[in-house]
């Protein structure tokens, strides 16, 4: 899938029409915009598994075992929570998992704990949902923050400071809303009208509001700084003259 998403890209950088994709206008009515941006969030993901999974073949051969890298989150996801904390990028978001979400909610633990029960053996209510809220925002946070120093590095020509760190702080507002939503519905009908969606259908409708801003806050310095052109020179195209 990446050798054929970079050819098509390599022929032009927005295959589907409208504007250049390095621009800083997006027609939300326009199909096309969706469609291109699609087709780039597709190539990251083509592109991230690749690398992961490269990866974890070194590690096999090693006699190692690996864990799984991406879990086809593009298709298989029925809510953010599921893309985000099940299925995409599984290395990184178990490595955020144990050194930002956890501590910071053993931390509170550990302070009710002590305010509570001190001096005495127990065990610490569960957080609020205000609490995993703050830790979650904060685990988005830490993502966006390493995104940050990556595009610096590697994405330097079209980095653009706080973009990365816009865009998750944007998805983790996402999963909170979606969350309210499901708690509101959880016992009435939409909750059973979703139910009623195929995955497939369902994983790429939550794609359309994250797109725009996937299109300019993250993707956009891939394209600027050539990582089309450089990934096509290390992996086999077609193309058509």
């Amino acid at each position: 899938s990446l050798s054929v998403i970079l050819s098509i890209l390599l022929q032009n950088d927005h295959p589907f029409g409208s504007s250049s994709s390095t621009e800083d206008t997006w027609n939300l009515g326009e199909v096309t915009e969706y469609l291109n941006a699609s087709l780039y969030l597709w190539l990251i993901y083509a592109f991230a598994s690749f690398c992961l999974e490269v990866g974890a073949l070194l590690i096999s051969l090693q006699g190692y075992k690996s864990g799984r890298t991406f879990d086809n989150p593009l298709l298989g996801s029925r809510t953010y929570k599921e893309c985000w904390g099940v299925r995409w990028n599984i290395p990184v978001h178990v490595l955020l998992k144990r050194t930002v979400y956890k501590p910071i909610l053993h931390y509170w633990r550990s302070r009710k704990h002590q305010e509570e029960q001190e001096g005495t053996k127990g065990t610490a209510p569960p957080p609020p949902t205000g609490v995993v809220w703050i830790a979650s925002l904060l685990t988005f946070g830490a993502s966006g923050l390493l995104h940050e120093y990556n595009f610096f590095i590697h994405n330097h020509a079209g980095y653009q400071p706080g973009h990365a760190l816009l865009f998750f702080y944007y998805v983790g507002g996402l999963m909170m809303g979606e969350e309210l939503l499901l708690s509101a519905w959880s016992s009435k009908s939409p909750q059973g009208l979703l139910q009623k969606i195929p995955t497939p259908l369902l994983a790429i409708l939550l794609q359309i509001p994250v797109l725009p801003l996937f299109s300019h806050l993250f993707v956009k310095s891939w394209i600027v700084s050539g990582m089309v052109q450089s990934v096509g020179d290390m992996i086999p195209t077609i193309q058509c003259k």
